[in-house]
């Protein structure tokens, strides 16, 4: 079966980690995209109840896989709207941030997609963290990783069940108010569009894990964030992520499906971004 159309987009939902029962909860209660760790049958039931909601099935090894193994060790979920992503960042240690890292983790994640894909899976490439790609003019391996980037526009211009995930924090509590620094943040995935050669008309990318992150410091809660603060940066991201993209000074409506905030969790490990505590400033800013 083709796979369902998003008729609409999710621009703010949740990744609760491994914390399921609070997706659960959390779509009785209107929120409508979702990235959740482990549990695929969570995924496939949210799917089922809500069929436009966007949910990604994340799995997570330790072990440095290929893309065999990987599909060896977690297969996929074969509901025809959830969409599996692949590796996320460092999972098992793979380094990507050269262009022959690069290479060998597309290679992986193309083995991978080829298994998935020809079941019926939708797959989500990328997941790299906040700085990779390099896609910066002045560094000049640049044009080395963008010839590899380029290798995703092939698939995810062809293949409708081809998305691919980006991760867009703002550095620091400021940073969503400063229009001139977005394009290296909360917009980077429009460099997909204007130098990797990704189809624009296309709407596939998600928005796996947003909000903020401060190295050092951590996310929301470890800025000590108001609850005025925390809802100022929700409808300037909205705002910012739903700006047309300009490809070769033709508009294009955003090419975002969802954005899912980094993280919605009660556990001991990710305190310092534990948003829950703001779930009803949450639920009034993306009109849940």
């Amino acid at each position: 079966m083709p796979p369902p159309l998003i008729t609409a987009p999710h621009y703010l939902g949740v990744n609760v980690i491994h914390e399921s029962n609070i997706a659960e909860e959390l779509s009785g209660k209107g929120c409508m995209a979702f990235v959740i760790l482990d549990h695929p049958d969570v995924c496939e039931r949210i799917k089922q109840y809500h069929p436009d909601a966007v949910v990604v099935n994340r799995r997570w090894s330790n072990d440095q896989l290929t893309g065999q193994q990987q599909w060896d060790k977690f297969g996929a979920s074969l509901n025809s709207g959830v969409i599996n992503e692949i590796f996320n960042e460092g999972d098992g240690s793979h380094s990507y941030g050269t262009a022959s890292q690069i290479k060998a983790r597309i290679d992986n994640e193309f083995q991978y997609a080829d298994i998935a894909r020809g079941k019926g899976a939708l797959v989500a490439f990328g997941a790299y963290s906040q700085g990779t790609p390099e896609f910066d003019p002045n560094n000049p391996i640049t044009p080395s990783i963008i010839e590899q980037v380029k290798r995703y526009a092939i698939r995810y211009n062809t293949d409708p069940g081809i998305y691919f995930s980006m991760h867009n924090y703002s550095p620091n509590m400021g940073h969503i108010d400063n229009d001139a620094d977005l394009i290296w943040y909360e917009r980077r995935f429009d460099f997909l569009f204007t130098k990797c050669g990704f189809d624009p008309t296309k709407r596939k990318i998600i928005i796996t894990e947003t909000g903020i992150d401060e190295g050092g410091i951590g996310g929301f809660p470890a800025h000590n964030a108001t609850a005025a603060q925390f809802t100022h940066w929700c409808e300037r991201y909205q705002q910012i992520i739903t700006r047309p993209i300009i490809v070769n000074g033709v508009s294009y409506p955003s090419p975002v499906c969802a954005s899912m905030i980094f993280a919605y969790t009660r556990g001991a490990d990710w305190q310092g971004f534990d948003i829950s505590g703001w779930h009803n400033e949450l639920k009034a800013a993306a009109g849940w």
